[in-house]
Formats: C-alpha cells, sequence, structure tokens
C-alpha cells in the first residue's frame, strides 16, 4: 500500500506538468485560429518548454513562425520535425512546409 502511495506522489508532478504542456498547446492553437500568431509562439514555446518531445507544439511553432514571416526560423522547426519521421502523414507535412518556408526565403534550390 505505501509503495503505491509513494509513486502515486512520484508520478503527479509529470501528470500535471504534461497536463499543463497540452492546455498551453491547445491554448496556442486558439490563439493561431485567431490569428495571434505572435501570442500563439509563446504559448508553443511553453508548451515546449514543459514537454520538449511534443512533436505538435513544435511542429505548430514553425506555423506560427512561417504566419509571422519568419521563414528561417520556421524551416528549422520544420526540418526537426522531418528528421523525427514521426509518421509518414507529418512528416510529409513537415517537408511541404519546410519547401514552403524555404521558398519564402529565397532558397529556391533547397526548397525544391
Amino acid at each position: 500500500m505505501k509503495t503505491i502511495i509513494i509513486t502515486i506522489f512520484l508520478l503527479l508532478p509529470a501528470l500535471t506538468f504534461a497536463q499543463d504542456a497540452k492546455d498551453l498547446l491547445r491554448k496556442g492553437n486558439k490563439q493561431y485560429e485567431k490569428k495571434k500568431f505572435n501570442d500563439a509562439e509563446i504559448s508553443y514555446r511553453k508548451s515546449l518548454e514543459l514537454d520538449n518531445k511534443s512533436h505538435k507544439a513544435v511542429f505548430n511553432l514553425g506555423d506560427a513562425m512561417y504566419k509571422q514571416k519568419q521563414y528561417d526560423k520556421a524551416s528549422q522547426e520544420f526540418t526537426s520535425i522531418a528528421n523525427q519521421k514521426i509518421d509518414e502523414e507529418t512528416t510529409s507535412k513537415a517537408y511541404h512546409n519546410l519547401g514552403n518556408s524555404l521558398l519564402k526565403s529565397n532558397k529556391y534550390e533547397e526548397s525544391i
């Protein structure tokens, strides 16, 4: 019984951080939908501080950077996602967005 209670107390902070990271991700998504791209960027970054393995937060951060015309920074985020090879759909979307970011940065050869 003591072992179960100790385990719960040890896991509770981790669950709280994960939930907070998801809440921040959702908050960023709502801000993004309202075209508040700078605010969304901040929420995605805060989410990543709590859960640096969230590929959704990284991908969405890249989108927010792209919308703010920070194409080089967006390219870095999309490259990170593409290199992780999460799943086929996510990887293809990351490469698509990476190509667009590079194109907007006038890096024509790389965008191809």
